[in-house]
């Protein structure tokens, strides 16, 4: 695959070492094609004069265009403007947008077409994570501050999950007690998990599953079925019996009780 466009698209190709982005506009109306590069906090007021100039076009001619039909403002800046599903409007043309990441100068190395966001042409860009951790201290805003890096990621072009890790023994929230974890949060695609989960689902804009939400305990059952036949501290008609369960809190004074301990 070469940096190309295609007939009729705009290449859109994002340089994070030096914060610049990279467009590469095929359409019949420009012979040949062009490219742009702008700093990525630029607005699109620049690009789209140059481009209207270079189409020999009027004022107002060349739009970005978001999926639902509404036009992006100029304003905008290139980081937050450039995304699946938009597409650039010069005169009476309608170009796809196509996606390139570029890492310090290698070749291309995902090729995304608005037209299908979920088909990937080459092979993935590796995934990168952001570990947010305040120990087993409660109410020190973990939740919150993923979710909002989360949304700053997802602003940024970045396509986004979330994952949260507990390490209670207990399966999963639905088998904690209420007074001392709080609500659980239910949906469609997830029976119980932790409430922080809601937070992600409405910042971040994901929808979420039970595979979103691992317990230490979840991690036990799976590797001993047999000796690990319900969650913890649960009785086989729901009844919640005892409060969250953690390895460090928990088994701490049986092994200094124990012989070895």
């Amino acid at each position: 695959m070469n940096g190309l466009a295609e007939p009729g698209e705009v290449l859109v190709s994002r340089t994070e070492e030096d914060g610049h982005i990279e467009l590469t506009v095929s359409s019949a109306s420009l012979s040949p094609s062009r490219i742009y590069a702008y700093p990525l906090v630029d607005s699109l007021v620049d690009f789209f004069e140059q481009l209207r100039v270079d189409a020999g076009m009027a004022d107002g001619a060349v739009e970005l265009v978001a999926s639902s039909g509404s036009v992006i403002s100029s304003g905008m800046a290139h980081a937050f403007a450039w995304k699946p599903g938009r597409s650039l409007r010069l005169g009476s043309e309608l170009l796809a947008l196509s996606f390139c990441d570029s890492t310090e100068g290698a070749p291309l190395m995902r090729r995304l077409s608005s037209a299908n966001p979920t088909r990937i042409e080459s092979d993935k860009a590796p995934m990168k994570y952001v570990v947010v951790s305040g120990g087993v201290v409660s109410g020190l805003g973990k939740g919150i501050t993923a979710s909002s890096l989360g949304v700053l990621l997802r602003q940024s072009g970045y396509r986004v999950t979330s994952v949260k890790i507990d390490p209670y023994l207990n399966v999963d929230a639905g088998t904690m007690s209420p007074f001392e974890h709080g609500e659980a949060q239910t949906s469609r695609n997830l029976p119980v998990g932790d409430l922080d989960l809601g937070n992600y689902e409405r910042f971040v804009g994901v929808t979420l599953t039970r595979d979103h939400n691992l317990t230490t305990g979840k991690i036990y059952k799976a590797s001993f079925p047999r000796d690990f036949p319900t969650a913890p501290h649960r009785s086989p008609d729901g009844q919640y019996l005892r409060p969250p369960t953690a390895t460090p809190a928990h088994t701490r004074g049986p092994l200094e009780r124990s012989p070895h301990g």
